[in-house]
């Protein structure tokens, strides 16, 4: 378990984060922000900054070309006292094939656990890909709050009510047991072993 207080400013050289691969730890280093650029920060959590693209005057999406970058709430692998809802883990989807550092653009998503029923730390793309397939019947007395990743739907995405989760319901009531969602943020990071 890490605890991870640390203020950045702009100014400050990113410090290496432990990310996973496959429930492998590896080295992450965001790029520093250049000028007037800030941290993405979520609650206490600093990532880097997002890269500025746009196409046909919007963000740009996702896409294969880039790499992903996983924010996995709840998770065990970076835990504030003072947020604990935003407890978390940080999951990539590419390995350095040897000692050499890959240094590359990622494609930020967020991964909202749902289900109270999941109880396993997330810590491979697998089980991500496999539990966002699967649907869940949320209980009568079902609420946000039951969501064990309610602290970052409500902060990334200003949820405040089941009415929010709405859009991902399906017709039978049935909602999936996590969401992966992009957070439009490209980041540049220096992965390595």
């Amino acid at each position: 378990m890490l605890l991870w207080m640390a203020v950045s400013t702009a100014a400050e050289t990113p410090q290496p984060l432990e990310v996973l691969h496959d429930g492998e730890a590896l080295k992450l280093v965001f790029a520093a922000p250049a000028g007037r650029e800030r941290p993405l920060t979520i609650g206490p959590w600093k990532l880097g900054p997002s890269l500025k693209r746009v196409k046909n005057g919007k963000p740009e999406r996702p896409s294969d070309k880039r790499y992903t970058l996983y924010f996995i709430a709840p998770g065990t692998e970076y835990q504030s006292t003072a947020t604990p809802a935003l407890d978390h883990n940080l999951l990539v989807n590419v390995m350095p094939p040897n000692d050499d550092p890959i240094d590359a653009e990622f494609d930020l998503f967020w991964v909202i656990v749902l289900d109270p029923d999941v109880k396993k730390d997330l810590r491979t793309e697998a089980d991500l890909i496999m539990l966002a397939q699967e649907r869940f019947v949320p209980g009568d007395l079902y609420a946000l709050d039951d969501a064990p990743g309610a602290g970052l739907l409500r902060e990334a995405f200003r949820a405040d009510s089941l009415l929010d989760l709405q859009r991902y319901r399906r017709k039978d009531g049935t909602l999936p047991r996590i969401l992966i969602l992009p957070a439009n943020s490209i980041q540049h990071a220096t992965i390595e072993r």
